[in-house]
């Protein structure tokens, strides 16, 4: 009963700030920037983690420009203006002459593409941009996006999410439940598109590729499964191009079921590509997860300890060398 009170104030308290986020939809934006930038100074291990994780990035690629510590800040704006974004859908997602009014496409004619298929697409992301809005974006596109993801800690925004995703016509497969396997399977039968984000160093079986000179885990199921069915696959990112104005950009990926090294091909073409996108704009990346934690040929569920904490994380993270 006390669970259930605590999960009915939270969700009130969400729907009090989608109406004042639609009711006064300049000045939430403008407050939700000003209330990242306090909020970042409230998380000093985050803090550390993403300056370090920055300031490696700025070694190993010479196109990407900016004081970490400033970037890390103007993410945390970034994530407050896009919390504010979500009540804000309908806005962005209304249709005008030449498309939506706050997304653009840049890759129409494969979003075309994809309606004409009669089976399933698998759509690789990452946490880059309002990524909950690239799904509602492709769902009232027409393409019947089933989200693949791990369930938040917190039971109203786990509901919340979900509302979000059923109101626009996306799903959600939450990976540990226990019917995951089920749900995903009658998606494919369904013909619906399986969209996931592979930019997280997680528990589950991963493969490695490079991301910024360094090679980085991530769980490859998606991509073992598409090329196992052999379905089209395709990265699809959205970045913020201005105050209520975005781009979605999806490019296919083409592949050699038949090649032993297909799944690390397939990774690496998805990391060199977050990699061009996020150089571009990296205020849009979420910096403080430890993206390179684990490291290859190392079997850290019988070597636990082998698995960095976060000092020692961060001290390998300084003393790695740049790209020549």
């Amino acid at each position: 009963m006390k669970n259930s009170t605590k999960l009915s104030l939270q969700l009130k308290f969400l729907d009090s700030l989608g109406w004042l986020c639609v009711r006064f939809p300049k000045a939430s934006l403008w407050l939700s920037r000003k209330l990242g930038y306090l909020i970042s100074f409230l998380f000093p291990r985050e803090s550390r983690i993403a300056v370090a994780q920055l300031a490696l990035a700025k070694r190993m690629n010479p196109n990407f420009l900016g004081a970490p510590e400033q970037i890390y800040r103007r993410t945390f704006q970034h994530l407050g203006e896009s919390v504010c974004e979500l009540f804000l859908f309908k806005y962005l997602l209304r249709r005008t002459d030449s498309g939506f009014a706050g997304v653009e496409d840049a890759s129409i004619e494969l979003h075309r593409s994809i309606h004409t298929l009669t089976k399933s697409a698998v759509a690789i992301s990452a946490h880059l941009g309002n990524f909950e809005l690239l799904a509602a974006f492709h769902s009232t596109s027409g393409i019947r996006a089933t989200v693949i993801g791990r369930e938040p800690h917190s039971s109203a925004l786990s509901v919340f999410i979900d509302r979000l995703r059923n109101g626009h016509g996306a799903e959600s497969i939450w990976r540990h439940g226990r019917a995951a396997a089920s749900t995903i399977l009658r998606a494919l039968k369904q013909n619906r598109s399986l969209a996931v984000l592979l930019d997280q160093d997680t528990k589950l079986e991963s493969g490695f590729a490079p991301f910024f000179g360094i090679h980085a885990a991530s769980p490859i199921a998606p991509i073992q499964l598409a090329v196992r069915q052999q379905l089209p696959l395709f990265t699809s990112f959205i970045v913020r191009i201005g105050p209520l104005r975005h781009r979605v950009i999806s490019e296919w990926i083409e592949y050699n079921a038949d090649s032993p090294t297909v799944v690390t091909d397939i990774l690496a073409e998805y990391n060199r590509r977050l990699e061009r996108t996020i150089c571009q704009y990296p205020e849009q990346w979420l910096w403080w997860h430890r993206r390179w934690r684990r490291r290859p040929d190392i079997d850290y569920t019988s070597n636990p300890e082998q698995l960095r904490s976060t000092e020692e994380y961060i001290k390998w993270l300084e003393i790695q060398p740049s790209q020549d």
